[in-house]
């Protein structure tokens, strides 16, 4: 299972705080895994979605499980569009890879 020294706490501390359904994130997160191992050789963690547990988390009932859900979709469809299109070579020329492992490393 990829990322799970930070996802297991956020993920607990978004059932505790939002009332997330552990069992049901649990399942897709390693399905997710899985997929992602069997088609690139590692499983891949999406950075994003910590930022948006998050926000979640530090805010009050403003931000829900549906406006996680719909950040979610937004972040996913971002990162799709991205692959297909190949933007995410753009991507990678303009950021330098000093920043890219700074990022990894925090």
């Amino acid at each position: 299972m990829g990322d799970l020294g930070t996802y297991i706490p956020i993920v607990l501390a978004l059932t505790l705080a939002k009332n997330l359904n552990l069992g049901t994130t649990l399942i897709f997160t390693g399905l997710y895994n899985f997929v992602t191992g069997a088609l690139y050789g590692v499983p891949m963690p999406v950075q994003p979605m910590k930022s948006i547990a998050a926000v979640a988390i530090s805010t009050g009932s403003d931000f829900g499980i549906p406006e996680m859900m719909v950040a979610g979709i937004f972040t996913g469809g971002i990162l799709l569009v991205l692959g297909f299109t190949g933007l995410t070579q753009l991507v990678y020329k303009l950021i330098p890879l000093s920043v890219v492992r700074g990022i990894q490393l925090s």
